[in-house]
């Protein structure tokens, strides 16, 4: 239920007239506390633990950026890393959307979705009903956008992957014609889980095709702090959107290079650490690859 209710919330909010960002930044606020501060760490495991929303580091940093600098709904402490709450965002989070009108509408298409399976002879339980109208929902996104355009007159092809499926898309052509109030909460669905999967992009304010193929066309040279950052050297908050960003890159085919003069300078960097470990001691942090390594096991 918690995932069809965000993809619900999201569709709610892009509806108002927001963007794809500005209709994602709220279920991000509201997962702060009143006078509680977060890392960017903490707040992308709030979001997995309570809402089950896993988005990259990348794509938060983005939407904690327009919070900060354009709403002023949070704000950042360079000193401790972390972001808190502003008196503006404590009003906002205070007056967010009611959830309970969202759930109610997506029990209702539960409800006679199961109604319908019934009268086709299936029976399944309510849970494992809204885990396969998610999951058709997610394999199926491109046809059902298809489908859901009037000018659209080929048939729809749907990936079907257990009994159920065929089922379902046998509902949604059913209430597309003669249930509308269902068949608009099926949509609000569909557009919200695609609107959502937009924060996986690798940078998804720059959706445009023409700047997706100029950056596959080009090379990315790695500098000494990148290549620590994704050995793990450097701490968790610098390491893991570099990994992130680094398997983007690996996922597009996106070249990767790495000049001589940068591999010598990891060497000497490397190095260097027998000389200078001993000036450090656990109790007393220090910004420094040495200090980094000194920490490892």
């Amino acid at each position: 239920m918690e995932q069809l209710i965000k993809y619900a919330l999201v569709q709610v909010l892009y509806n108002e007239g927001l963007s794809y960002i500005d209709s994602i930044w709220p279920l991000v606020i509201t997962s702060f506390e009143n006078g509680e501060k977060y890392s960017i760490d903490q707040i992308q495991n709030n979001l997995e633990s309570s809402i089950n929303f896993i988005i990259p580091q990348h794509s938060l940093r983005t939407i904690l950026g327009k919070l900060n600098t354009e709403y002023h709904y949070i704000e950042y402490n360079s000193n401790t890393k972390k972001f808190s709450l502003t008196e503006e965002g404590e009003k906002y989070v205070g007056s967010t959307h009611d959830e309970r009108d969202v759930k109610r509408e997506i029990h209702s298409l539960i409800n006679d979705l199961s109604k319908f399976l019934k009268k086709k002879k299936y029976s399944i339980d309510v849970d494992k009903l809204e885990d396969c109208l998610n999951s058709f929902i997610k394999r199926n996104s491109l046809p059902l956008v298809e489908f859901l355009n009037p000018d659209y007159q080929e048939a729809v092809e749907i990936n079907s992957h257990n009994k159920y499926d065929s089922i379902i898309a046998q509902y949604i052509f059913e209430i597309e014609k003669n249930n509308p109030s269902q068949y608009n909460i099926f949509k609000k669905l569909l557009l919200g889980s695609i609107i959502l999967s937009i924060v996986h992009c690798e940078d998804f304010r720059k959706l445009d095709e023409n700047i997706v193929n100029s950056i596959s066309s080009c090379v990315f040279y790695l500098d000494s702090n990148f290549v620590f950052s994704i050995l793990k050297i450097h701490p968790e908050r610098y390491s893991k959107p570099a990994l992130e960003l680094f398997s983007l890159l690996k996922a597009n085919n996106t070249p990767v290079k790495i000049f001589n003069i940068t591999i010598e300078e990891i060497k000497r960097v490397v190095a260097g650490y027998k000389h200078n470990h001993k000036k450090y001691i656990h109790e007393i942090p220090v910004d420094s690859i040495y200090y980094y390594l000194y920490e490892k096991p």
